[in-house]
């Protein structure tokens, strides 16, 4: 794929997550994947209705540290992807993350190819929160 390809690929995956806070980690907003639950969201805010109890399920692609300003991808789903269709070269693939971070949400610049999921142990720590 060209960088174009990577581009909407990498924005549209992004773009399939939703926000998760979790009581032990305050710093992070984890990017969750669930199409049941982001077609949900959606539903409630084209009919101005609130949004309530989302059990958290899904994968966590995504996980954007505030603290100290981190943006990292899940390696089997995101980063292995980037490496065998973009670049095998760390730094080129964090530049590329990084540019579209910055240009699409005007987060974060620091990317990072590991995501623990040690962190999802207890799912009923993480909460649903609208942003």
């Amino acid at each position: 794929m060209n960088k174009e390809q990577m581009s909407s690929w990498f924005i549209n995956k992004l773009n399939s997550c939703y926000p998760v806070k979790h009581e032990d980690i305050p710093d992070s907003i984890f990017w969750m994947n669930d199409d049941k639950i982001i077609r949900k969201i959606k539903l409630c805010k084209l009919n101005n209705q609130k949004i309530n109890n989302i059990k958290v399920k899904g994968k966590c692609l995504f996980e954007q540290n505030i603290k100290y300003r981190l943006f990292i991808c899940d390696y089997n789903e995101i980063w292995k992807v980037l490496e065998n269709n973009y670049s095998s070269y760390y730094n080129n693939i964090q530049y590329f993350v990084s540019d579209i971070i910055n240009n699409e949400n005007n987060v974060y610049t620091v990317m990072s190819q590991s995501l623990t999921s040690i962190l999802f142990v207890d799912k009923s720590k993480l909460k649903y929160d609208a942003y």
